[in-house]
């Protein structure tokens, strides 16, 4: 299933309003019957600036200090090296939530980027999450 999935969404642009890193975990939860994120965590801003708003206040909205924290209130964490595929991985990054969020497959972590859909390899400081929910 995630092959498929990750297949359907490589061609499609990075879009902050509708085609962001939350929209394609989402997504996938969604194409596999799963009960998708909130839609107030993945839409409601339209730039960097608006996201990075949009983004304090969900987090005080549903008491988290940060995205790590907003998705281990939802899904179960899972602590190892070898994640199977279609788990949800947090990878530290430079950006405003300091991760970026995405997807396992086969031995590589996908995410929506600016630049479209792109994989990095794993790293040990990655966080991730089974679909399964709490």
């Amino acid at each position: 299933m995630i092959y498929q999935y990750l297949t359907s969404r490589q061609k499609e642009p990075f879009s902050w309003e509708k085609n962001n890193c939350l929209a394609f975990v989402s997504g996938y939860l969604e194409h596999i019957g799963q009960e998708p994120l909130p839609e107030d965590w993945i839409r409601g801003y339209d730039n960097p600036k608006s996201a990075w708003v949009h983004y304090q206040k969900t987090l005080k909205k549903y008491g988290c200090t940060d995205i790590v924290d907003a998705l281990g209130i939802r899904f179960h964490r899972e602590l190892t090296l070898h994640p199977q595929d279609g788990t949800i991985v947090a990878k530290k990054d430079e950006d405003f939530m300091g991760y970026i969020i995405g997807l396992v497959c086969s031995d590589r972590c996908f995410f929506m980027s600016s630049e479209g859909l792109k994989f990095v390899e794993p790293e040990t400081s990655d966080i991730y999450w089974s679909i399964k929910e709490c």
